[in-house]
């Protein structure tokens, strides 16, 4: 079970460079849980008390309005960490996470988080290095939901995706969606409508194709203007 839970840390790379025997030390302190799909982990306000780690699954991480329409800021896998944010000054949790599919998870408590911050020079680094993408990402999307059409939105998201969950297959990335039209429009902060238009559109311009949930996403999508801040 502790070597499980070593692999799975050492994946995470904020964990990456420790010792097999400290990665030990980190899973003997962890406690592991399972979520159904559509729990939420945390709301928007809550203190934070763990550092999560996924073993299996998928989480996305939201901010809603007064009338409860969503925003997604993330969408997290194997491996990504989420929680960590708050663990440092002990601060209400400044967004909501909620499983999208059944998800398992590796538990850090906060004291446990933070004496190995104080142990270890570079793992402090590494949560710096962390933090600053974190608030890049923030600005990005602030930069994009008031300046980028929706459809240079959209393109920006699905080749982050085909990155990180599609296969390569000559000169097409194949993208199986494991999230809804809705999520993805939340992801772009757009709605259903306007996300359906500019899928249309990426259509037309034979940059991207659909087949049920898999998208065929041609390597030209990536000459589509995106974010200048990165």
């Amino acid at each position: 079970m502790n070597d499980d839970r070593s692999e799975l840390l050492s994946r995470a790379w904020i964990f990456s460079h420790l010792t097999e025997e400290q990665l030990q030390r980190i899973g003997e302190r962890c406690r592991e849980r399972v979520f159904r799909k559509g729990q939420v982990l945390f709301y928007m306000g809550d203190q934070g008390g763990y550092l999560y780690v996924i073993k299996k699954g998928a989480i996305k991480v939201i901010i809603e309005d007064e009338e409860a329409r969503e925003v997604i800021l993330s969408i997290l896998r194997e491996g990504e960490i989420l929680g960590d944010m708050t663990l440092i000054d002990g601060s209400e949790r400044s967004a909501t996470a909620i499983t999208i599919e059944e998800t398992r998870t590796l538990m850090l408590a906060r004291e446990d988080f933070l004496s190995l911050v104080h142990e270890d020079n570079e793992l402090a680094v590494r949560l710096l290095i962390l933090m600053s993408s974190r608030i890049r990402r923030a600005d990005r999307l602030i930069w994009e939901l008031s300046f980028v059409e929706v459809e240079s939105r959209l393109a920006r998201i699905l080749l982050d995706l085909a990155r990180k969950e599609g296969i390569e297959r000559g000169d097409e990335i194949q993208l199986e969606l494991r999230i809804s039209r809705q999520e993805l429009a939340a992801l772009i902060g757009a709605s259903r409508e306007a996300t359906s238009r500019a899928l249309k559109k990426l259509q037309e311009r034979r940059l991207i194709s659909i087949s049920g949930r898999t998208i065929a996403i041609s390597k030209l999508l990536a000459s589509v203007p995106v974010d200048p801040l990165l």
